[in-house]
C-alpha cells in the first residue's frame, strides 16, 4: 500500500488505484535571484526532482528544454538548488512551502503555478494481486465526508496552503522585479498581531499575512529589529525602512503611504475585577486612565477627550500592572490585545469592562518613494480568502469581547421577575384554597339535604335559577335532573 500516489499511464499496468482524495496544485519554485517573470523565461534552466516522479512527465513535454537534475528526495532538491546545481523546483506547492518554512529558506520564492498544465490528484494504490483491499479502501475513502475532509485540510494544510494569484503588467512586474526586498517594520511587543518572540522571530497575525504577500506578489519583508514601538516609528520617520505595519488613522498618515486596512479591533476599557461595566469613556473621565505611548488610535481620543487624565506607558503589560497594582484606575487597550494579554500574564484582578466608540483598523504604511507598492498591496491583500484569513485568526486566538455583563441592571431584572412570580404563585395558591373551601361547603350542604327527611327548594331571585333537592324532586314525582 503507498498513500499519496500520482496517476501514470505507466504505473496503471502494475497498480491499482483508488479514487483520487485530493488535488494538488504543482508550482514552480525559484531562486530569489533568477530573472524570471514567465514560465517562458524558465527555458534552458535547471530543475531538481526526485527519480521516478510522476511529474517529470509533465516537464518532458511541455518544458522539454529545461535540464532536469535527478535527486533521491525532495529536501535534496531543496539542497541542489541552494547550492546552486539546479535552479528550479517544480512540485506541490504545500510540499514546498512546508519544508521551505519549516527550515527557515527565504532565498526559494515561489514563482508561477502549473494548473494550466493539467489538474493532479493524488491515490492510494496497491498491488495488482490485491483486489479485495483495494475496494476496501476505495469504500473507506467514500465514507469520508466533506466536514471531515476539511477538518484534515486545515490542520495540515493551514493558512497558505493554496497561494492566490495577481495579474499584474509588464510594468508592475518590473517594479516589483526591481523591489524584490523591502524593510519592515512593526510593533516587538503587540500579540496576538506582532512580535518578536526569544529566538528573534517575527510572529503574528500580521507576520502570517505577510508570508501570504511574499507568495502572491513573489517578494521578501525583511524584518529590521527594534526593542520598542517607538522606535519602529522613529525608523519609518527616518526612512530606515520601506513598510510599517500600523493603523490606518495613525498621525504617520502625514509620512507614509498607507493601504486598506485589513484587520479591525474595537478600543477596549480595561479595569479592575470589582468595577462595575462602563457604558461610555465620560463614566471615567475622573480617572486615571494609562495609554500605550505612540499606539496609532491615541491621537483620536485625545482630540475627543482632551480632559482626561492620560498616563503613558511603554508595553501593554506595563498598563495592565499599573491597573492591577492601582497605580492607574483604567487602561485604553484594543480587544485581541488587552484579552491576550490578560491570560498570557495571568493577572486575575482586571477585566474588560466596557468598549469605547473608537477601534484600529491595522494597514500597512509605504514610504512616498514606494508609492506604487500601495495598490499592489492593496490587491495581494484582497487576494486573501477569508479561509485564509480565518485560519490565521484561529491560529492565534479568536477575538472575544470580554466585557462583563451589566450585573446591576441583571440584578434589577432578576428582583422585579422574582416578586411578580412570587405575587403570582401566592394568587393560585389563595384561589386553590378558595376553591377547595367551596368544594367542601357544597359537599357537606349536599350531605345535610341527603340525610334530611324533606325536601329543599331555592330560588335566586337575582338570577332567576332555582335549585331542586333530590328529594324534592321525588316527591313531586320526578326523577332527579329531570326539570330544569
Amino acid at each position: 500500500l503507498l498513500g499519496s500516489v500520482y496517476y501514470t499511464v505507466d504505473r496503471d499496468r502494475f497498480l491499482s488505484y483508488t479514487q483520487p482524495y485530493f488535488e494538488v496544485l504543482d508550482y514552480f519554485f525559484v531562486r530569489d535571484d533568477l530573472d524570471v517573470r514567465n514560465l517562458s523565461d524558465l527555458q534552458g534552466l535547471r530543475v531538481a526532482m526526485p527519480r521516478n516522479y510522476a511529474l517529470a512527465d509533465k516537464l518532458e513535454k511541455f518544458f522539454p528544454q529545461l535540464e532536469v537534475v535527478p535527486v533521491d528526495s525532495t529536501p535534496e532538491a531543496l539542497e541542489a538548488v541552494l547550492e546552486g546545481r539546479a535552479d528550479i523546483l517544480y512540485d506541490a506547492y504545500a510540499v514546498l512551502h512546508h519544508l521551505l518554512r519549516k527550515q527557515g529558506i527565504g532565498s526559494i520564492v515561489p514563482f508561477k503555478s502549473a494548473r494550466h498544465l493539467g489538474s493532479s490528484f493524488l491515490h492510494l494504490v496497491t498491488r495488482e494481486d490485491q483486489p479485495v483491499l483495494t475496494s476496501i479502501l476505495r469504500k473507506g475513502l467514500a465514507a469520508i465526508t466533506n466536514e471531515e475532509k476539511q477538518t484534515i485540510y486545515s490542520r495540515w494544510l493551514g493558512a497558505g496552503a493554496e497561494p492566490a494569484t495577481v495579474e499584474l503588467s509588464a510594468s508592475e512586474s518590473e517594479w516589483l522585479q526591481q523591489h524584490q526586498l523591502l524593510r519592515f517594520a512593526g510593533d516587538p511587543n503587540w500579540l496576538p498581531y506582532e512580535a518578536v518572540d526569544d529566538n528573534g522571530e517575527y510572529i503574528g497575525i500580521v507576520a502570517d499575512h505577510l508570508r501570504l504577500i511574499e507568495s502572491i506578489l513573489g517578494v521578501r519583508f525583511e524584518y529590521v529589529p527594534t526593542d520598542t514601538w517607538s522606535e519602529s516609528v522613529a525608523k519609518a520617520r527616518e526612512g530606515k525602512i520601506d513598510v510599517l505595519s500600523e493603523t490606518e488613522n495613525s498621525e504617520l498618515t502625514s509620512i507614509l503611504r498607507f493601504t486598506k486596512s485589513y484587520l479591525f479591533s474595537p478600543v477596549v476599557i480595561v479595569m479592575q475585577e470589582s468595577q462595575r461595566f462602563v457604558d461610555n469613556i465620560d463614566q471615567i473621565a475622573d480617572r486615571r486612565i494609562a495609554v500605550i505611548r505612540d499606539y496609532g488610535y491615541l491621537p483620536e481620543i485625545r482630540a475627543k477627550y482632551p480632559q482626561l487624565d492620560y498616563q503613558l506607558v511603554d508595553t501593554i503589560q506595563d498598563g495592565l500592572t499599573a491597573v492591577s497594582t492601582g497605580e492607574v484606575d483604567a487602561l485604553f487597550a484594543t480587544l485581541a490585545q488587552a484579552s491576550y494579554h490578560i491570560g498570557e500574564l495571568g493577572i486575575n484582578n482586571v477585566r474588560i469592562v466596557g468598549r469605547t466608540e473608537f477601534d484600529t483598523r491595522l494597514a500597512l504604511g509605504v514610504q512616498p518613494e514606494l508609492e506604487p507598492l500601495v495598490p499592489l498591496l492593496n490587491r495581494a491583500l484582497d487576494a486573501i480568502t477569508k479561509g485564509q484569513t480565518q485560519q490565521i485568526l484561529d491560529r492565534w486566538g479568536r477575538e472575544k469581547f470580554a466585557a462583563r455583563t451589566n450585573y446591576e441592571h441583571i440584578t434589577q431584572v432578576v428582583l422585579i421577575a422574582t416578586v411578580v412570580l412570587l405575587l403570582a404563585l401566592a394568587w393560585a395558591y389563595w384561589m386553590r384554597r378558595q376553591k377547595e373551601r367551596l368544594r367542601i361547603s357544597e359537599e357537606r350542604f349536599q350531605l345535610a339535604m341527603d340525610a334530611a327527611s324533606v325536601g329543599l327548594w331555592d330560588w335566586n331571585a337575582r338570577t332567576g335559577e332555582v335549585f331542586y333537592s333530590p328529594l324534592w324532586m321525588s316527591m313531586l314525582g320526578y326523577d332527579a335532573g329531570e326539570l330544569a
